[in-house]
């Protein structure tokens, strides 16, 4: 291979908008031959069937991408596979899941030596980063992918107002002083920003991680963010090989209990069984979407909290399927 492969990290919390984003760029004008690594937590990998690859080369899925340290094997397998079959590759793009430290993926990718790090992406949603960063659950996790980023994607700042997005962007910038900002809606972004190749970044090393528990230093350096070694997220798949009544389905999501922070997947709906995206983000109302014709219907996938009673979700799910 004559000229390393530029490595990108796109990380965010759950619901932030990485697939949306990821799907734009991808669908953009800039001629690159991009492949894309997703790293989803939980038994299905719902973002993959999601992504729509214009490239043409191809998405790999890597399964319950919670613990970046555990999931080493299976990424460095999948980064050296590509260095020895990809040819005239432009730039890899990982899409860490939304519970997963970027900068851990980062450290991974610079075991590979085809590889360089051009960037780490944060997509922090407008609407919902304050009281995430506030929450037990969350709020370690939302500011270590926050310290991880050289680029923050502001993403969502049509749900707020302008007193809110002024909020933010202080916060932002108190929280991780001189790294850049852009702020977007629909996960729609300057591409040119986002595959900019005005110089790169060194891999970070152990020392330079919050959740290493290592000391502020290098990219990390005058940051707040800490975190603890290991995060409490679990996931649980709801299977259902008929469809969904749309009204009950919304109802049961209307009454989702706080340990439910993010759903999503392939449902059908109705008699007529019409397929759509479902998206959940806690403290937002579901999102119902007609799904493109090639993408499966498939499992639900949901994730939380430790707290999460996979027994009554499983009951509530159960009382809006059509009989």
């Amino acid at each position: 291979m004559s000229q390393a492969i530029a490595l990108t990290v796109l990380g965010g919390f759950l619901g932030a908008g990485k697939t949306t984003v990821l799907n734009h760029l991808l669908q953009a004008p800039h001629g690159l031959r991009l492949m894309v690594l997703v790293n989803d937590f939980g038994a299905v990998n719902i973002d993959a069937s999601l992504i729509q690859s214009v490239s043409g080369d191809g998405v790999i899925s890597l399964r319950n991408g919670c613990v970046c340290c555990s999931m080493g094997g299976e990424l460095m397998n999948a980064l050296m596979a590509i260095e020895k079959q990809a040819t005239n590759l432009d730039g890899l793009i990982i899409e860490g899941s939304g519970v997963s430290d970027p900068n851990k993926i980062a450290q991974i990718g610079a075991l590979g030596q085809g590889f360089a790090l051009q960037s780490i992406i944060t997509i922090v949603d407008a609407a919902a980063v304050l009281e995430q960063c506030e929450d037990r659950h969350t709020g370690d996790m939302v500011k270590t992918q926050i310290a991880a980023a050289h680029m923050i994607l502001l993403n969502k700042i049509d749900l707020v107002d302008e007193a809110r997005r002024k909020q933010v962007l202080a916060w932002l910038h108190e929280t991780a002083p001189g790294v850049p900002v852009f702020a977007g809606s629909n996960g729609q972004f300057d591409w040119t920003l986002l595959l900019s190749r005005k110089g790169q970044h060194a891999f970070p090393s152990q020392s330079q991680s919050p959740s290493a528990g290592g000391a502020d230093t290098g990219l990390f350096a005058g940051r707040q963010a800490t975190a603890p070694a290991a995060y409490s997220f679990e996931s649980y798949s709801f299977d259902n090989a008929g469809a969904f009544d749309e009204q009950r389905l919304r109802a049961a999501f209307s009454q989702m209990p706080a340990p439910v922070l993010r759903a999503k997947g392939i449902v059908l709906l109705g008699p007529e069984k019409k397929s759509c995206v479902l998206h959940y983000v806690r403290g937002q109302r579901v999102s119902l979407e007609p799904a493109m014709p090639t993408i499966a219907a498939g499992p639900l996938v949901f994730v939380g909290t430790t707290e999460l009673d996979k027994v009554a979700l499983q009951d509530a799910l159960r009382q809006a399927v059509l009989a």
